[in-house]
């Protein structure tokens, strides 16, 4: 990779620095971090902070640059390419090279993530920039890369379409549950009553001791945003952090981004990252029934509002426990559980569907830069110049 392009990381900015020093200027190189580059590739450029352009002590990656998080739970999986000259933070990795657009789809592939995940460490599982300029790819002449990259384009493009049409029809999804749990919910009879009164969290902790490795631990990134339930798991030998115990049908919720809506009963024991708030079972309410009343959009409203933090994060006492519902009687708890699920079960099935197709979606983008990377994808054209190495290394050093 450092034969073909010069890779740098940023320049990293204190909070304090931020607010006092880099906020609302009128003019500057716009500053990126980790946050503002977005899963499907999007860049957030305005987000208030600006880098005056008389700063010559802060790298500068320019426009038309994979920029690639590298350290964090985001390295490796945020990749954006630049539409304008900006600063950017430590935590991020410019690629800048005449074939910007061939190493922006090359870093996409599975031959450089696999590469890049078996050369992850550290506590905060990053890629240092040595082992990054070590990276190998193919280059082929500058012409036949222009043309895997137009077709790889053209491709992923009839692909993307496909996506966003899941993606309406997932959103339509999300936007249904929330009216059938709006409508069971709001018109329960029963209690006027406030979460703190009907709840207390479970606040047992556990941390890797050297015997206990093989409890489950979820993490939360193990379920998604609008989930009732994980995707995956992991082992608590895997995690350094102090834990929550939590037990068969405790209810999870997501204390962190409370837009996000992560709530799920347990259906084991095993231990949760401390975001999470666990709820035992009480007397008064119903396991199932608490963890819709979690994940309705009134009490996700209710969170979001007394959320405080760069991070944003809810407290129990603070924040939750004011909470105003009505309680009904368990028998009628019952039966709300039964008809939110009966009416779930059609949106289960339409969202399994979904899912599958967005990980064919997946499936054939790696199946196409295979072939773009192995010369399979276009015609090669013997006609091609060579790319000269000699000249490149000799223009990175001007």
């Amino acid at each position: 990779m450092q034969a073909v392009s010069n890779v740098y990381n940023g320049n990293s900015i204190s909070e304090t620095e931020k607010a006092h020093e880099f906020t609302n200027l009128k003019s500057g190189y716009n500053y990126i971090s980790t946050k503002d580059i977005n899963f499907d590739a999007t860049i957030d450029y305005n987000n208030g902070l600006k880098i005056p352009f008389i700063r010559k002590d802060f790298k500068i990656a320019p426009k038309n640059t994979p920029l690639l998080c590298i350290e964090g739970g985001s390295a490796g999986r945020k990749l954006g390419f630049l539409t304008e000259d900006v600063c950017f933070g430590n935590k991020l990795c410019a690629f800048v090279s005449p074939f910007s657009k061939w190493i922006y789809y090359y870093l996409q592939s599975d031959n450089f993530q696999n590469y890049f995940k078996f050369n992850r460490n550290g506590l905060i599982g990053g890629v240092s920039i040595n082992k990054l300029k070590k990276a190998l790819i193919p280059v082929p002449p500058l012409a036949e890369q222009k043309r895997i990259v137009k077709k790889i384009e053209e491709l992923f493009g009839v692909i993307d379409e496909q996506v966003k049409r899941l993606e309406a029809t997932h959103a339509a999804l999300v936007s249904y549950r929330q009216s059938v749990l709006t409508d069971c919910l709001r018109k329960a009879a029963g209690v006027s009553t406030t979460l703190g009164k009907t709840v207390k969290p479970r606040r047992e902790r556990v941390t890797f001791n050297g015997t206990n490795g093989n409890m489950i631990f979820i993490g939360m990134d193990c379920i998604e945003s609008n989930a009732l339930k994980p995707h995956k798991t992991d082992l608590l030998r895997n995690t350094k952090s102090t834990c929550f115990i939590f037990h068969k049908d405790d209810v999870l919720y997501g204390r962190m981004r409370s837009y996000l809506n992560k709530v799920f009963k347990a259906e084991t024991n095993g231990a949760a990252s401390a975001e999470f708030i666990v709820f035992p079972p009480t007397k008064d309410i119903l396991p199932d029934y608490l963890k819709y009343l979690l994940h309705q959009q009134d009490f996700v409203s209710f969170a979001t509002r007394n959320a405080s933090g760069d991070r944003p994060r809810v407290k129990f006492e603070e924040d939750l426990a004011p909470f105003p519902f009505t309680l009904p009687s368990l028998p009628e708890q019952k039966a709300i559980v039964k008809k939110i699920e009966n009416a779930f079960a059609f949106a289960d099935k339409a969202q399994a569907a979904i899912t599958g197709a967005l990980e064919q979606a997946k499936q054939l983008k790696q199946s196409i830069l295979k072939r773009a990377f192995e010369g399979k994808l276009v015609p090669q054209d013997p006609n091609d110049k060579p790319v000269d190495l000699t000249q490149i290394k000799k223009d990175k050093h001007k």
